[in-house]
Parts: C-alpha cells; structure tokens; sequence
C-alpha cells in the first residue's frame, strides 16, 4: 500500500479517452489509497510511469473548461502535499500555418514563445482602436525542470527520431479492448477545410468526406511527408486556453470579447495563429497555469474548426500520453524532490506577493500559546486596532473619539468590535491575517466575530491558519465558500517557508507619534 507522499508528479485529464491513454501507459498499477483528504472529490488512478509514482485524476465526467481543471487540481493538492509538478494531457484543436505543419495525431507542448507564457487565455481580452484585437491572458510559464526536459527530449528526436507509433502499437496489441478506439484512423480522414468552409448543417462530422466534399475548392492540399517526417510529429509552442470550445475557424471577435460591433469576418483562429504563433486551442490549461506548476501535451484530434470528429481522439490522447511518459523518462527522481512543492510555491506566490504587492491595508495577528498577552480575542482586537492607528491617518479620529469617551479605562469587547467594524467599513481595502486560532482561549466570541465581520464587509480579505480542529472547521465551513480552505500537511512547515518570510517581509519600528494614547491598545 502506498502513501499519498510517495506521490510527486500529477497528471490531469479531462475527458474517458485521455484517462484510458494515460492508464493505458502505466508500467505499473496500485491499489487506491485506504484515505484521501475528506475535502478532496477527485477519485484517482496510481501508478508508476519509468521511475516516477504518478496520481492521474480525471475531470468528473460532464465537466469541462478552465474552472472545472483548476478545481481538480486544487482537491488534488489536498490529499497529494507532496506534489511537485503536473501535467495536463489530453487532445486538442490544432492550427496549421505555412510554418507549422500540424496533422491529426501529431502532438503540441506548451512551451514559451519569446517574453510570453507557454499558456495563453484568449477569453480574456479587448478590442481597442478599430477592432484590433489584444490579448490580458498569457500565464505562468511551466516549470524550468520541464522545460529543460523538452529542450532535452526535443534534441533527442531530432538526432535519433522516436518510437511513439511503434509503442501505441504495441500497447494496443496488449490491451485488445482499447484497441478501436485508440488506433490510428486512416490517414484519408486528415482533411483540413479552408476556415470559410462551415460544416454542413445535419450532417454528422464523420461524413465531412461526403457531406461537406473534398474537392480543392474545400480542402488545403498538403503534400505528403518525408520519409523521416511520416508518423507523429512534435510541436513546441503557445497553447490558446478557453472556457469556451473552439469550434468554428470562422468565429469572429464578438463571441470573444462581447463587443457588439466587432468585425464578424474576423477569423480568431487564424489570427492568433497569425499574430501570437499559437498552434492549439484547448479548454482546460488556463485553469491550472496561475497555481499548479505544470507543462500542457496535447495530441491534435481536429483543427479547431466546424468539422469536428471524435474518430481522431483516441489516436491523439495517446500520442498525448506517450509523449508525455517519454518527458518523465529524461527526468530522475532525485531531480524531482529537489523541486520545490507546489503547495510551498502557491503560499510564496499567491499568497505572500499578493498580500505585500497589492494596494491595502494589511493587519495581522498571531495567538501565541506561550505569551499570556496573545492567547484571548480582546488581545486581537486590540492589536488590530493598534495597526489601524500606525498605518491609517484616517482611523485616528474615531479612535481617538474612543479612548476620549472612555478615559481612563479600556475600552470594552464590545467598543472594540464597533470601532472596528466602522473602520474596515470605510477603508477601500482591507486585508488581516489571523495565525493560530487553535491557541486562542475564547474560539467561541473569536469564531463568532470572524463570522459576522467578514459578512459585513464584503472587500476585507482573511486569512486564517489552525490545527485542525472540529470547532473551528465547522464554524467557517457553515459560512465561508466550499473551497476556500487549503489543508497543509505537517511536511510543509519546513525552512522554505522562512526563506521566503525573510527574503520578503522587512520589520520596522512603529511610529511614535500619539504613542503615550495608543499603547493603552496593548500587544501589536
């Protein structure tokens, strides 16, 4: 039985077929874990690729597009903490051009195309100056571990060539089962129409030979390969990611951007092939790139037009797969745990950079089991308040008009949670990090305020951390979204995180001005 630690690599499908691919290139299978992390939805397939324990996960069935991905790949970090890079393998939409001869069953690898990601979102966009189309979305590049294992490989093929027909056919004539719906279909089938060519209406897209023609008024002729150049061919490039399928090589910006009054007969296919060199359109990737270190392989199974067929996927998810079972081989496990978490990068760069980088006050306190000043909420409250003071010129006043009303006590819980409420009301942004709330000695008034402070504000951000414990869990389950906690295990509390506490975070004196009034507001 193995462990979910055993488990450094994840690999993500999204439909039945890219599944049966990647289980179909298994050295070996295991058995599921006895236990997964209890917010983790994903059902998952273990095994063993070359020298590598791989976790595949599958999109649930009916799901698609970039939300859907994200959130397998979330869940999957819940049970697998020891992740240190996915991969995202399936089938997509490829984009011939005079500089790219791509085919059915060929496959692309997401790499960078000069400053720009290997991921590009073409959702996200706008038009400005007549129409012209400019695209917001690029993202994360993959990690350099992959990429320096693709330059690698891509070498490799170039001297030597690859095997990755002859190892489909050999994996098929061992699993018989698998055998018609991932053989390669006949090349005739190939056809690539001019994109003002629409699939006929009624007609399946398996007839496109017959029912939309293959005359050369229809259909790009393309000259046959070199010897050298027959079989599967590889691809490196920009992969264009959408919630939307693209489906039509006419679609016009319009569909895109929502912009009413966008050219109809402009081609985002072509363009973007054109203008940003992409050669894939998926629907999956862009949902995984901005926190999920990963390389996206797509095997082509259409040309991101109208005339879409399914006898081409099962070919090209295994073309998908088999590429990708080849990249891991040029990479050796000890290479792999020498690679940082992903857990451990998403808490470095999504969480600390947006919190330092990002306009806002930030306020943050820690209950401390071993300081008698910073075990009980009062002391929260108190801090909180003293950071307002030091950081806002703008929350002066109404706490001065709190300690002048009260003078010469402290001010009461409830006072404090007043004052506070109209000042995180009044300012545009407002973030507080809570640390331990486990060592607080009153979880109850403290989980009651967390509650109504966050409904009252709708612009404050929290983040919080605990040991799990059933109070507290239940209390923020019964009001905060379904995902928005992150279990971390134990293996993560390592020197990582204090390299980047150091390396980011710079500790200064407070200012002493009106210090006499404000430290009546113990324990910042």
């Amino acid at each position: 039985m193995t462990s979910p630690n055993d488990y450094s690599v994840g690999w993500i499908c999204a439909i039945k077929v890219e599944y049966l691919a990647a289980r179909l290139f298994l050295d070996e299978e295991y058995a599921p874990l006895k236990t997964q992390n209890p917010n983790d939805d994903n059902v998952y397939t273990l095994g063993r690729m070359g020298e590598h324990k791989i976790a595949i996960a599958c999109l649930p069935k009916g799901s698609y597009g970039t939300v859907s991905a994200a959130n397998v790949a979330k869940d999957m970090l819940r049970t697998f903490t020891n992740m240190r890079f996915g991969l995202m393998v399936g089938i997509g939409g490829g984009v011939p051009t005079s500089s790219h001869d791509i085919r059915l069953g060929d496959v692309v690898v997401s790499t960078p195309d000069g400053a720009d990601g290997a991921v590009l979102q073409y959702d996200f966009g706008k038009t400005i100056q007549g129409k012209q189309f400019k695209m917001t979305g690029h993202l994360n590049q993959p990690p350099q571990i992959l990429l320096s294992a693709v330059q690698n490989l891509g070498i490799e093929h170039q001297i030597n060539g690859h095997t990755i027909d002859e190892t489909i056919t050999s994996i098929l004539a061992a699993n018989p089962r698998a055998k018609k719906q991932c053989q390669k279909p006949d090349p005739e089938s190939d056809l690539l129409y001019h994109s003002d060519v629409v699939h006929t209406d009624g007609k399946a897209p398996e007839s496109c030979m017959t029912g939309c023609g293959n005359a050369s008024d229809v259909i790009i002729t393309r000259p046959d390969r070199l010897d050298y150049e027959k079989g599967t061919q590889i691809h490196y490039g920009l992969i264009a990611s959408s919630n939307s399928l693209m489906k039509d090589a006419k679609v016009c910006f319009r569909i895109a951007t929502q912009v009413e009054d966008a050219d109809p007969e402009t081609k985002i296919r072509d363009a973007l092939a054109g203008e940003r060199n992409v050669l894939c359109f998926e629907m999956e990737a862009a949902g995984l790139m901005p926190s999920f270190k990963c390389l996206a392989i797509r095997g082509i199974c259409d040309y991101s037009d109208s005339h879409k067929n399914k006898i081409w996927q099962g070919y090209a998810a295994m073309t998908a797969a088999a590429y990708a079972k080849g990249l891991l081989g040029r990479i050796s496990p000890q290479r792999v745990d020498a690679e940082n978490r992903v857990l451990l990068d998403l808490l470095s760069s999504t969480i600390i950079q947006s919190l330092l980088e990002e306009k806002g006050i930030l306020l943050y306190f820690f209950f401390d089991f071993s300081d008698k000043a910073k075990q009980f909420f009062e002391d929260m409250l108190h801090s909180l308040l003293y950071q307002l003071y030091c950081i806002s010129p703008s929350t002066h006043k109404p706490l001065d008009e709190l300690l002048d009303s009260i003078e010469p006590s402290q001010p009461s819980v409830a006072q404090m949670i007043s004052t506070f409420s109209a000042i995180a009301g009044a300012v545009e942004r407002l973030r507080v990090v809570i640390d331990a709330l486990d060592e607080c000695i009153t979880k109850n008034m403290l989980l009651a305020w967390l509650q109504d402070v966050c409904g009252r504000n709708t612009h404050l951000q929290l983040i919080t951390t605990s040991r799990p414990t059933h109070d507290i869990e239940s209390s923020i389950r019964s009001w905060a979204p379904p995902r928005a906690d992150v279990f971390l295990g134990a293996g993560l509390i390592d020197p990582g995180i204090c390299e980047v506490i150091h390396d980011k975070v710079s500790f200064g004196h407070l200012p002493a001005r009106n210090a006499g009034r404000v430290l009546r507001l113990p324990g910042a």
